[in-house]
């Protein structure tokens, strides 16, 4: 977390749970993630060039798995198979941890930016159960993602999204277009990676 931000903002990421009547802890039931088919599907939508595994050049087009790149190449080649992105999903399965807030914060050209509604898209392969999160950036360019869904359970599931941010005057998008509608954007939302209490984005505005 840089300077800027780490002045303002508290830890905020929790792994999130209740007490049911019982006086047992009531816990969302997940996503129902197949590691493996999800594993298959990035690899089949994504190879363009057919080698059985993603590059960083194809990531591009899957931001949210792009930004798990480091900490999912377990054999360190620069690139991810059908198999390092199951061992990942899988570690999130075996974490104990289903749902966690989300805080994000946003520069524009160095300065906090405030008023843009900033959206978590949930990367398609991973399977129908994940939610979609979207909400909008205080007066320091903060936003915290605590998207209720059927368990009950405020957060977001464990997983890989994409990040897109817009922000309008007088009908005109002011965020450029590889921030929305061809982001490059992308997180990973996971209880092993190091300051999860606050994902930062440094926007340009050229």
């Amino acid at each position: 977390m840089t300077g800027f931000f780490a002045r303002f903002w508290p830890v905020v990421a929790m792994l999130l749970a209740a007490t049911g009547c019982s006086g047992k802890p009531a816990r969302p039931a997940g996503s129902g993630v197949d590691p493996q088919a999800a594993g298959t599907k990035a690899v089949a939508d994504f190879d363009a060039n057919h080698d059985g595994a993603l590059d960083d050049e194809e990531l591009k087009k899957c931001p949210g798995l792009r930004s798990s790149l480091q900490r999912a190449d377990t054999d360190k080649d620069g690139k991810l198979s059908a198999e390092e992105i199951a061992a990942r999903i899988q570690s999130w399965l075996n974490s104990g941890t289903v749902v966690m807030e989300a805080a994000i914060a946003m520069t524009l050209d160095g300065q906090p930016l405030a008023g843009a509604t900033v959206s978590l898209d949930p990367e398609p392969f991973l399977g129908d159960g994940f939610h979609a999160a979207q909400g909008s950036t205080n007066k320091i360019g903060q936003v915290v993602f605590t998207t209720s869904t059927e368990f009950g359970f405020p957060g977001l599931y464990l997983g890989f999204y994409r990040v897109r941010v817009t922000k309008s005057d007088g009908g005109k998008e002011l965020i450029p277009a590889k921030y929305n509608t061809e982001t490059e954007l992308g997180c990973e939302i996971a209880d092993d990676i190091a300051d999860r209490t606050l994902i930062e984005f440094h926007l340009l505005s050229k």
